[in-house]
């Protein structure tokens, strides 16, 4: 599974984008699909995408979250479940 995550600010808030592919890879040859999509920002739920059936890939934009505070660190983090329940997480962390 692979999950791309970006993140930008703005005046008073942030962006986030969230890519997932369940493609089939040279370090992962085997397809997954994708079941479910939770992404959290700073440990709170912004997203949570169940499909039914499960899904090849998967592409989601926030705008408008989180308050921009100078010098404050934000975390996102994206929990990916194929359809078999197996879980990929990833996370990327910035600072204002």
């Amino acid at each position: 599974m692979y999950i791309a995550i970006s993140a930008g600010k703005e005046l008073m808030d942030h962006w986030i984008e969230v890519s997932v592919s369940g493609e089939a890879t040279q370090a992962n040859p085997v397809m997954q699909n994708i079941a479910n999509v939770v992404t959290a920002l700073d440990g709170n739920p912004i997203g949570d995408d169940a499909f039914s059936p499960a899904e090849i890939s998967y592409d989601r934009r926030w705008d408008q979250v989180g308050a921009v505070v100078p010098n404050s660190t934000h975390t996102v983090t994206v929990t990916v479940t194929d359809d078999k329940g197996n879980q990929t997480s990833a996370s990327r962390t910035w600072q204002d």
